[in-house]
């Protein structure tokens, strides 16, 4: 038995299965959230992982972490 994950940009977008493939295509635009994303997580592990002490995805923080370093670069 497997749990499949998966994400969209909003609420009325298209679900992408959570995988490198879809993560590079739909943030292609974000190279700073591509590549933390590539820095935290090996090959192997899954983005689906849960931050117990943040209480979110890892991936949503990671997200979170370069949405505010591009709002914040464009000030």
């Amino acid at each position: 038995y497997h749990t499949h994950f998966y994400f969209s940009k909003g609420l009325n977008n298209e679900l992408y299965s959570l995988d490198w493939k879809n993560l590079k295509n739909q943030f292609s635009h974000d190279k700073k959230f591509l590549s933390l994303v590539k820095t935290e997580f090996k090959w192997y592990k899954n983005y689906s992982a849960y931050d117990r002490f943040c209480k979110t995805y890892k991936i949503v923080e990671i997200y979170t972490i370069c949405e505010k370093y591009n709002h914040d670069v464009r000030i």
